[in-house]
């Protein structure tokens, strides 16, 4: 008796799965590196380096949303 069966999954799944695994395995450095960022641009907004202070604290922002989509895109356009 053969009991094979193909299965491929869809593109939303390949980026689900792909969405849960980022969050599992990078949650040290999703929470790690904007704290450093917001760290380190309030800083430099007390010293004085408006441009390099608000780059950070946007860096520290957007890093997250960033991270998470830069690879739940890629899992979406599928192979």
């Amino acid at each position: 008796m053969d009991f094979t069966v193909t299965y491929e999954p869809t593109p939303d799944e390949v980026a689900r799965a792909l969405a849960q695994v980022l969050k599992r395995q990078l949650r040290l450095t999703s929470l790690v590196l904007p704290s450093v960022l917001a760290v380190s641009g309030l800083v430099c907004l007390a010293v004085g380096s408006t441009g390099p202070g608000v780059g950070m604290l946007a860096g520290a922002v957007v890093f997250p949303l960033l991270l998470t989509w830069s690879i739940a895109t890629p899992a979406a356009s599928g192979p």
